[in-house]
């Protein structure tokens, strides 16, 4: 998202390319071609400030959408955990149950 909103604001690139030579790096600045560039290169953000901002808001739906699953995927494993702790007391009930009915079986068949 940073790289998004950084992209609202102008940037300044001072490049030089073949086709210019002098002695004097003032001369390098001369031509029209040089201000259309600079120019461009500020006014760029003005003209794009649409899509800019566009892209940071799909930069902050992106992220709120991972936080959302982020939350989702934790209620998902806090409630298989809690089925598998439910699980285990109803078997453990269970067991204790049969436990005692086997006991009872075994006391009825020494009675008999």
């Amino acid at each position: 998202m940073a790289q998004s909103e950084a992209a609202l604001y102008p940037r300044i690139a001072l490049t030089a390319s073949g086709g210019r030579a002098s002695d004097e790096l003032a001369d390098l600045l001369v031509g029209e071609y040089t201000l259309w560039s600079i120019a461009g290169n500020l006014l760029q953000p003005l003209f794009q400030a649409g899509r800019l901002r566009a892209g940071v808001d799909l930069a902050r739906a992106r992220e709120d959408e991972a936080a959302v699953l982020f939350a989702r995927n934790v209620l998902v494993a806090y409630a298989e955990v809690e089925s598998t702790l439910t699980a285990e007391t109803l078997l453990s009930f269970r067991e204790q149950a049969l436990v005692v009915t086997v006991e009872q079986a075994i006391a009825a068949r020494d009675l008999a």
